[in-house]
């Protein structure tokens, strides 16, 4: 009997101290103020946002090093802030107990660069979203004319991802242009050849076609005589010099 109650007295003192223990590192750790930032960018990425941009943006929020308690930083708040940026695509913000607060960043990536009539330019991102231009990165994509609306853009925009995804077309295709009425015309990076797409009624189609003209022509070299290809009618490449 007598050892149950040592035995248990032990139990009952060790949990004691490892609640303490818990509690006091707690303590010390909700007093920590934040020592450092730790922003990390997904491989990859396209390099639109600096690490200095970040830094600033969580300055402008608050945060300052060696001031700010780590356990009263609104981390929710701070990741909405930076996601007001249109370039983020995902963002999550942590904070160790050692009181380093690290970023995690993915950044959307440009498919092409839009330039309206007046002038006016931006990206528009794989999934849709158009950002401004940058001054830390300016991205080789498909240059867009003549789209003066998001509606329009929202028309084109399938034909544009469609050639994105493609190899050999995001290393052809050089602009996209609106010519009105919803036809189109694209250009070439081999010999400057003028593709008319007309309209974007089965546009896949038409540049199915006009891929396996072009990879024939490529081969037996004869690309090299063309200026211009018309895709408008089904089931016909008609191609002039």
């Amino acid at each position: 009997m007598k050892n149950k109650i040592i035995t248990y007295l032990k139990f009952t003192l060790v949990l004691g101290l490892v609640v303490f223990l818990y509690g006091f590192a707690n303590g010390r750790n909700s007093q920590r103020k934040l020592e450092d930032i730790n922003v990390v960018f997904s491989s990859g990425d396209n390099p639109f946002v600096t690490t200095k941009m970040i830094k600033n943006i969580m300055k402008r929020n608050g945060v300052s090093l060696n001031q700010s308690i780590a356990s009263d930083l609104d981390l929710h708040h701070l990741e909405q802030r930076i996601k007001d940026l249109s370039y983020i695509k995902n963002i999550s913000i942590s904070v160790n107990i050692k009181g380093v607060i690290k970023v995690n960043i993915t950044q959307r990536r440009a498919i092409a660069r839009v330039i309206n009539s007046n002038g006016f330019s931006y990206y528009l991102s794989e999934d849709g979203i158009d950002m401004p231009l940058s001054r830390e990165y300016s991205p080789r994509v498909i240059l867009v004319t003549g789209v003066e609306d998001y509606k329009e853009l929202d028309r084109a925009y399938s034909m544009i991802k469609h050639i994105d995804s493609d190899e050999f077309f995001a290393k052809e295709i050089t602009g996209i242009s609106h010519i009105g009425k919803g036809e189109y015309r694209l250009n070439s990076r081999i010999n400057n050849i003028v593709i008319d797409l007309g309209s974007l009624e089965y546009f896949d189609g038409k540049l199915k076609k006009m891929k396996a003209f072009y990879l024939k022509a490529i081969e037996d070299n004869s690309i090299y005589k063309y200026k211009k290809i018309n895709l408008r009618y089904n089931n016909q490449v008609i191609c002039s010099k």
